[in-house]
């Protein structure tokens, strides 16, 4: 995987017209939720290699995309897209980035909302599901609109969570705030490795899963 990156402006147009035809994937979350973590262990890639982890708040501040660096045409390939946080530490301007590229994107599938389980949901976690189960319905109401994608939580840091909150507890919320959500969110963690006994399993906790769903919405499978 890379991050597409151009100096110049023909370059920087040959990228975004690559970028225009592939399928997307979109993470969003608050500052600090841990998506640079996430994106390197789904990827596998180690030390923080590929997407930059930062302990200060905010260190996103563009839409970062991650292609598969031995794609070709024949391929089934796809762009991860690494967004500015929202909440207390995020700025305005971000999120307006975020809607308008959600608004205006035919090839993105799955928007991704993280959160941090040790913190729980947010009250910008709440408008952000407000917001995308109104776009959402919006999508399918509107068959002018860009194409319908669809949405799920991801939810990071397992490691650091303590017992009083389940996924299930999770998923009886969201649906409660966002009933478009897609069911059952994905716990993970960027730190602890998979269980050895569930066969098949590899890497971090919960990648498999989170890998499994980004092929399904993608039509991978």
């Amino acid at each position: 995987m890379r991050a597409y990156s151009g100096t110049d402006l023909s370059h920087a147009v040959i990228i975004q017209r690559r970028v225009a035809q592939v399928t997307k994937f979109l993470f969003i979350g608050r500052s600090n939720v841990g998506k640079s973590s996430l994106i390197n262990a789904l990827l596998e890639r180690t030390n923080n290699t590929l997407c930059r982890k930062s302990r200060t708040a905010g260190a996103t501040k563009t839409l970062n995309f991650y292609a598969p660096a031995t794609a070709s045409a024949d391929n089934k390939h796809f762009h991860l897209v690494d967004a500015p946080g929202y909440g207390n530490r995020g700025r305005p301007e971000w999120g307006h980035l975020i809607t308008e590229y959600m608004t205006n994107r035919p090839t993105l599938r799955r928007v991704f909302v993280l959160i941090a389980t040790p913190h729980g949901l947010a009250d910008s976690d709440r408008t952000m599901l407000k917001d995308l189960d109104a776009l959402t319905m919006s999508s399918y109401a509107d068959r002018e609109r860009v194409h319908p994608f669809s949405y799920q939580v991801v939810l990071t840091k397992a490691d650091l969570a303590t017992p009083t909150t389940t996924v299930a507890d999770y998923a009886s919320q969201i649906a409660q705030i966002a009933p478009t959500c897609m069911p059952n969110p994905i716990l993970t963690s960027a730190s602890l490795n998979a269980p050895i006994t569930e066969v098949g399993c590899s890497g971090k906790y919960g990648m498999d899963v989170l890998r499994r769903c980004i092929a399904e919405a993608g039509g991978f499978l």
